[in-house]
């Protein structure tokens, strides 16, 4: 038998019997009707702020990436357009 499971809310994480179509946003009928009252401009500045806390995690993904990339013993190291590294011991090297 198939075990069916209560969606989460992704406002205040509990769970909750879904009661309209599944296309609606995962909020619990509370929340719903928290944030629908809740004037624009307050959930304006809140979308705003999620998305700079959303940029801010990115970048430092991505800069630890270069870190990790950087730190890696034995690996070459490429350049920024992603080509072969460059020769750092001033030997002329054949490609044959």
């Amino acid at each position: 038998m198939k075990r069916l499971t209560l969606p989460i809310c992704s406002w205040c994480g509990s769970q909750y019997k879904r009661r309209r179509a599944r296309t609606k946003a995962p909020l619990c009928p509370h929340c719903r009707t928290q944030l629908s009252n809740t004037p624009t401009e307050i959930l304006v500045d809140i979308i705003a702020q999620l998305a700079a806390y959303n940029h801010v995690a990115l970048r430092l993904l991505a800069e630890g990436y270069e870190v990790i990339e950087h730190a890696r013993p034995g690996r070459p190291q490429r350049n920024k357009s992603g080509g072969r590294p460059h020769n750092t011991d001033g030997v002329e090297r054949s490609v044959a």
